[in-house]
């Protein structure tokens, strides 16, 4: 009796560090790639409620354009046995997130029986390196580049073999 309130406490326990947890994940069935199980988080950001599972496939959520390189990456992970990882853009109903992800074979587990993936929505940190990087290059008050922004241009430039020109307008006294 002992043992099995100790076992009962712990599941109960290892359930409230995964409601609890921001980080997302989710389990996919190897064989059709279908959604078998969603952390708290995940439904959450994901906004799939518990009715689609078994019905929607991981590959349905990705973003289009980078569905055939997450395809590679599971399929990868299910052939090698082994972890992969990588980001991905995914569209859900409030929108395209991004995330970064970490899959791993757990299909001869009987307790798993899938693929996990463990991932952290990377969006804002996405956005805030964009507007951060932008910033760096571009004047703000006009958008235009800065002296920084022109620099990288033509080193890359120069380094590509192109040929560049500068316009130079004079507006004293305009």
């Amino acid at each position: 009796v002992a043992d099995a309130e100790s076992a009962r406490r712990a599941e109960q326990r290892l359930r409230r560090l995964v409601a609890a947890s921001t980080e997302l994940v989710v389990v996919v069935r190897s064989s059709d790639g279908a959604i078998t199980y969603l952390s708290p988080a995940a439904a959450s950001t994901l906004q799939l409620t518990p009715d689609r599972l078994d019905r929607d496939t991981l590959l349905e959520l990705v973003a289009e354009e980078d569905r055939a390189r997450v395809g590679d990456r599971l399929d990868a992970v299910v052939r090698d046995r082994g972890t992969v990882r990588f980001e991905c853009a995914l569209d859900t109903p409030s929108g395209r997130r991004l995330l970064d992800c970490t899959v791993t074979d757990h299909a001869d587990d009987p307790d798993i029986r899938g693929v996990v993936v463990n991932a952290n929505d990377v969006t804002e940190r996405a956005a805030l390196t964009s507007d951060l990087s932008h910033q760096a290059s571009h004047d703000a008050l006009t958008g235009l580049l800065n002296r920084q922004g022109f620099l990288q241009r033509a080193d890359r430039a120069q380094t590509a073999g192109q040929a560049m020109a500068v316009v130079l307008v004079d507006l004293d006294g305009f």
